[in-house]
């Protein structure tokens, strides 16, 4: 569901791997490549971006005339020729901010409100929160169909009611979510890059130096250089 997908924009999932070079994520004078153009990619580089902007912008105004002038860099590789080609451009989208157990409480909980906050910031057009009912087949039993029923709802209905408080639970359409991600992020300063097949990854002293990229099956391969790799493949992740 795009709630799951969309947790993941703040915080990487099991899905997710991050390789460094070093063990500072801030260090001065990074690039990091993110590999995967789905929601969880698009959603990490856009916060990174937005993350290293606040920092450049935090350097530029302590610059004393001294500064070394870090260097941040996102990039973005996506295998397909668009993003959100699979699953985070065509899932139902529905959101609900209590469905879960403890062990997700805070996680999809966060997911919700941040949608709502995304939808402003991002100008999401498709969001809205929206009443959701349980319906159960059988014999119509109108004594079983509460107030709230909506007059659409006939045939074979025995009982309907509304499943939770409309204002926390919610739809959206992941494609325009994880393509706003995208544009944001590149508004940023992050490099969005389509048809590139990441191949491997160049390491030197066990440290991360650049990936190597393929534009097809049959192109040259080149080298994208940087400090730090993110996997976000989806279920293609354990290829990786």
């Amino acid at each position: 569901s795009a709630s799951a997908s969309a947790s993941a924009s703040a915080s990487m999932d099991n899905k997710a791997a991050v390789h460094s070079s070093r063990s500072d994520p801030m260090a001065l004078s990074r690039s990091v490549v993110v590999i995967g153009g789905g929601i969880h990619g698009c959603a990490a580089t856009y916060y990174l971006s937005k993350k290293l902007s606040d920092l450049r912008r935090r350097n530029e105004k302590e610059d004393d005339g001294e500064s070394q002038n870090p260097r941040f860099q996102v990039t973005l590789l996506e295998r397909e020729d668009k993003i959100a080609c699979s699953a985070s451009g065509q899932a139902g989208g529905f959101l609900a901010a209590d469905w879960g157990d403890a062990a997700t409480d805070q996680l999809h909980k966060q997911s919700f409100e941040l949608h709502a906050q995304l939808a402003k910031e991002l100008d999401i057009k498709s969001y809205r929160t929206i009443p959701t009912l349980q319906v159960r087949g059988g014999k119509r039993n109108e004594n079983g169909l509460g107030g709230d029923t909506p007059t659409w709802l006939d045939g074979e209905i025995a009982s309907a009611r509304l499943m939770d408080d409309p204002t926390r639970t919610a739809q959206v359409t992941p494609a325009e979510v994880t393509n706003k991600l995208a544009q944001a992020a590149e508004n940023l300063g992050a490099v969005i890059k389509t048809g590139q097949r990441v191949v491997g990854v160049v390491m030197e002293d066990d440290c991360v130096t650049g990936v190597r990229v393929r534009e097809n099956e049959r192109g040259d391969e080149t080298v994208v250089p940087c400090t730090d790799v993110l996997i976000c493949m989806g279920v293609w992740s354990t290829l990786a």
